[in-house]
């Protein structure tokens, strides 16, 4: 069976996948793991093939906004740090989208996709 994972987020969102992932690879299908592309080393340490979804939606976690939206803040500082993360994270959504959509385009003949 072909099977594509898909995830965005840290690293504590792509290891459930990988883990999924190494026991199908272990029963014989093939999996492709469609994560963002600063997750490339973990998927190439467990064997599994990658395709990149780029990096835009994770640096704009990591800018100054996101981070203040995520947490780093309080206040004023965090609910202008969030709409500003709300206006830029929009792009970066629709742009995520059709890269998901291009890689199950392209990666034709999968039997299931886990997101």
């Amino acid at each position: 069976m072909k099977i594509i994972l898909t995830s965005v987020g840290t690293r504590g969102d792509m290891e459930p996948f990988l883990a999924t992932g190494q026991i199908m690879k272990a029963k014989g299908h093939h999996v492709i793991c469609a994560f963002p592309e600063q997750f490339r080393s973990l998927a190439d340490d467990t064997g599994l093939e990658f395709v990149s979804l780029g990096s835009k939606y994770i640096e704009l976690l990591d800018s100054k906004d996101g981070k203040a939206a995520m947490g780093g803040s309080t206040g004023l500082k965090k609910f202008t740090g969030a709409l500003k993360l709300a206006i830029n994270q929009s792009d970066a959504n629709k742009e995520l989208l059709l890269k998901q959509h291009n890689i199950i385009e392209r990666k034709t003949g999968q039997d299931n996709i886990q997101w």
